[in-house]
């Protein structure tokens, strides 16, 4: 991880290598960084997994499906996320619509626009979540 710091977006960050750990710096709120994947770093977990999968279910996520559980495929997707950021998912990383842009910045590149996509569907949820029981 001997990088050189990348430009991805001359207004909102970039990714910069410190310490062997890659994280994003966001230059609208200088300071602020999200630490992205360690070297060292191994498995990752959804705090208040259970109460994610309850609150989504309760919000009628996955009440018209066929085939596919969509509460299943939302925590799949948080489960990416927080693999590829190489951190947990918990309310301090994602809590606010800016948290979400941010992470979602962090994985462009990583993968296609619409998986994405898919992966900001379940964090806004996850931040909804957050919000609503005080967490």
């Amino acid at each position: 991880m001997n990088t050189p710091a990348t430009e991805i977006d001359p207004n909102r960050g970039i990714i910069a290598v410190k310490n062997k750990t890659k994280i994003l710096e966001d230059k609208q709120c200088p300071g602020y960084t999200i630490p992205l994947m360690s070297e060292n770093q191994g498995a990752t977990m959804i705090l208040h997994q259970e109460r994610y999968l309850d609150y989504i279910q309760k919000k009628g996520v996955g009440k018209n499906d066929r085939v596919a559980s969509s509460p299943k495929s939302y925590l799949s997707y948080l489960r990416s996320v927080a693999q590829l950021l190489g951190r947990d998912i918990t309310p301090d990383l994602l809590r606010t619509a800016q948290d979400i842009e941010r992470v979602a910045l962090a994985l462009e590149g990583q993968r296609k626009p619409r998986t994405v996509r898919n992966y900001k569907s379940a964090m806004r949820q996850y931040a909804a979540m957050t919000q609503e029981s005080g967490l």
